[in-house]
């Protein structure tokens, strides 16, 4: 009870460019600037351009083609790199751990 007063520490903030609000929109049940696992959901979290409103890029939080058991609570965590466009996951399915490294993929 006493550790939930205390202040939120600097360090559980991300200052990546890809979670600015000014910049991006998206689905902050699913990601925030806030470092700390939430719900992981089923489909891709979408980032769309905060003036043109264009859908600019996916993450894809769990294992692509691999369906967790119905009572699976699934739990994921993003650390975003603070410039570059990068982030990593680790998603909690009961006991299993799963790491993923997202980078960002140019369409050309």
């Amino acid at each position: 009870r006493v550790l939930a007063q205390l202040p939120i520490s600097a360090q559980s903030y991300s200052p990546s460019p890809l979670l600015d609000l000014s910049l991006f929109s998206y689905d902050e049940k699913w990601v925030s600037v806030m470092e700390r696992p939430k719900a992981c959901g089923e489909y891709p979290i979408r980032f769309y351009g905060r003036e043109c409103g264009l859908l600019k890029f996916k993450i894809y939080p769990g294992v692509q083609d691999k369906n967790p058991p119905p009572q699976a609570r699934r739990l994921v965590a993003f650390t975003f790199h603070p410039s570059d466009p990068f982030a990593i996951s680790v998603q909690k399915t009961n006991l299993e751990y799963v790491v993923n490294f997202h980078v960002r993929h140019a369409t050309s």
